[in-house]
């Protein structure tokens, strides 16, 4: 008969238990440091989260304000002018800084940080937009528009009126030359439009339609000088041929400019002085009066 021995197996754990243990371990390790991240998410900002096109996430309060504060130095307002040329004001220059109050923190005091899971993994991201005030150094903003080149009028081209031409063969009168706009700026206007440009936090500004340049007083569509135009080439198409014997003298729009003035209501005045020069001079080159 064959004998044998049994072997106590108390105090000894199971591999089941052992692996149920562990993962117990782990659940609970996880959980702590769940609990630990979600408490500090109440002190930072979650992963994923940016404001105003900033990131800050993981950052206090304080250090988001300071990135916030810092992303208006890279703020630029693009001025194009009429010649092409472009110049900057930057927010540097003028001292650009926040002013949000305690907007950072409320937003910091209302996120949910027992998220931090989802926004660490991706899953998740926070855009949010604030209404943020700003201020900056008004007298800094006036030296730099005063230091812009749009503004040497010594080097500017003005800008001239449209007005009425000399005779003009081709057309048989006289024609209406057109004005030039020049780049000639307004300081004022131009001081007006940046100064709004910056409260808006617009990144560009166009000169010529902001209303920035000097104007032309008369344009060519300007109904006076249309009329006058009109009422001069009314006479100056009138053509006089003088039959002298073998010889022709035509009187036309070349000579009778220089008898017309226009008096700015519709009506001409001919010069009788100039008109009885031109008969006294026919009647010398060919009277034949007490000659052969």
């Amino acid at each position: 008969m064959t004998t044998g021995t049994v072997t106590n197996q108390k105090g000894r754990i199971s591999l089941p238990t052992v692996i149920l243990l562990a993962a117990l371990a782990l659940l609970v390790a996880a959980g702590i440091v769940y609990v630990v991240q979600a408490t500090g998410y109440g002190e930072k900002f979650l992963p994923g989260t940016s404001i105003n096109g900033v990131d800050v996430s993981g950052l206090a309060a304080d250090e988001a304000e300071q990135a916030l504060d810092d992303s208006l130095n890279h703020y630029t307002l693009t001025l194009t002018e009429r010649d092409g040329r472009t110049e900057t004001i930057s927010g540097a220059d003028i001292g650009m800084a926040l002013d949000l109050g305690d907007s950072v923190e409320q937003l910091l005091e209302a996120q949910n940080g027992w998220l931090w899971p989802l926004c660490a993994l991706g899953t998740r991201s926070d855009e949010v937009t604030l209404e943020a005030g700003f201020v900056y150094d008004s007298d800094a903003l006036s030296d730099a528009i005063a230091a812009l080149t749009c503004l040497d009028s010594a080097s500017a081209v003005r800008p001239t009126d449209a007005y009425i031409s000399g005779y003009d063969s081709e057309t048989g009168g006289v024609v209406i030359v057109a004005e030039t706009q020049g780049t000639l700026v307004e300081e004022e206007a131009l001081t007006a439009a940046i100064v709004a440009a910056v409260d808006a936090m617009e990144t560009a500004l166009d000169l010529d339609e902001a209303g920035c340049y000097v104007a032309p007083t008369v344009t060519a569509d300007d109904p006076d000088l249309v009329l006058e135009a009109e009422t001069l080439n009314g006479y100056l198409g009138v053509t006089v041929t003088y039959e002298m014997g073998e010889d022709t003298v035509v009187l036309d729009g070349s000579t009778l400019i220089d008898w017309l003035t226009y008096n700015g209501d519709g009506t001409v005045t001919l010069d009788e002085d100039a008109v009885t020069a031109f008969v006294k001079d026919l009647a010398s080159a060919y009277n034949t009066i007490f000659s052969d």
